[in-house]
């Protein structure tokens, strides 16, 4: 019984750092919507901040289901670079350390719905990933 319940607070734990960075992740692409200068930037930064939002959702639903109450979302402050190619770089590195992230904490998931959401969420990093790296070589 104590290992289950000391795995299941390593599950809370991780997801709520991982919702604590989707968090700050949809702030950071508020910041670079508005260091944007192309309306074709502004619209697949759009996107991608409506997906981070929804991957938020997502991971809330999985942390409510494993702790069986709400999550409390904490206030979070970001930091970005002025100039908008830098912000591009943070951002795919913090895309690439999610993606990390999430395959870690996939692997303390038994649930395989879960499991399977979080492997949506981590196809999406992804596909951000590449889109931002092709954002910042247009930026070039």
């Amino acid at each position: 019984m104590d290992n289950n319940n000391s795995g299941r607070a390593y599950q809370l734990e991780m997801l709520d750092q991982a919702l604590r960075q989707q968090c700050r992740t949809v702030r950071c692409f508020e910041l670079m919507l508005a260091a944007a200068a192309r309306s074709e930037e502004k619209r697949s930064l759009s996107a991608m901040q409506r997906e981070d939002r929804r991957h938020y959702y997502l991971l809330e639903g999985i942390f409510e289901e494993i702790a069986g109450q709400a999550y409390r979302p904490p206030k979070v402050a970001v930091a970005m670079p002025r100039q908008y190619i830098s912000m591009l770089q943070v951002m795919i590195r913090n895309k690439l350390d999610a993606i990390d992230f999430y395959g870690k904490l996939n692997e303390t998931l038994d649930c395989l719905k879960h499991k399977e959401l979080l492997a949506i969420v981590i196809s999406d990093q992804k596909e951000q990933t590449r889109i931002l790296a092709e954002l910042y070589n247009n930026s070039l």
